[in-house]
């Protein structure tokens, strides 16, 4: 601050704690990109994560998978059970997913019942072994209601490529949406992979 003749008086300083907004800005970034009932990645950040796993495995020319994990008869688990039940096995799936992995796996929610998964650096094979792990990891939970053990199966769909080149995200999510779907005319509870 001056005087009327320039003269300098002193100085003011003005603090704001923004200690607050701080937290709060957290709390909406984590609503944005974490699922609160998985706790896994919501669709929209498993997209945008996804696709910067893409770039990389294409600009270095390794392999990546795709996985698209889909539970068999939720909506009548849901029916039966109820909304709380249900809750308890979303969490159950996503907790048995997330054992399965690596930590640079990436996996989200990507809608209601579908879980789907990015795998880098395996084989066809490897892709394969993963999601049929997977697959009985979830046949062998245990979700119980009151004294009555709840049977899951999931069914699951796998696409890819060796050498990840051209592909881009919404390639590989069409293609592995082909094999759940073909998984699902071959009975489901079962793994698919396409090509």
């Amino acid at each position: 601050m001056r005087g009327r003749q320039g003269r300098l008086l002193g100085h003011s300083v003005l603090l704001h704690d923004v200690t607050h907004s701080v937290e709060l800005l957290r709390q909406v970034e984590r609503l944005v990109t974490i699922d609160p009932q998985t706790e896994l990645l919501t669709r929209r950040a498993f997209l945008e994560l996804g696709e910067r796993e893409l770039t990389r495995a294409r600009r270095q020319g390794f392999p990546i998978w795709l996985v698209l994990i889909d539970l068999d008869a939720f909506a009548m688990v849901k029916d039966l059970y109820g909304g709380e039940v249900g809750d308890q096995v979303l969490r159950a799936v996503a907790s048995a997913c997330r054992r399965l992995l690596r930590a640079f796996d990436v996996i989200g929610r990507y809608g209601g019942t579908q879980f789907v998964m990015l795998l880098p650096q395996l084989t066809r094979e490897e892709a394969i072994d993963v999601s049929e792990r997977l697959r009985q990891a979830v046949q062998g939970l245990t979700v119980w209601k009151d004294d009555q053990l709840i049977s899951l199966t999931v069914t699951v769909g796998v696409a890819g490529s060796e050498r990840a080149e051209a592909e881009c995200l919404n390639d590989l999510l069409a293609s592995a949406e082909r094999a759940l779907k073909a998984a699902r005319r071959h009975g489901r509870n079962r793994v698919e992979c396409n090509p």
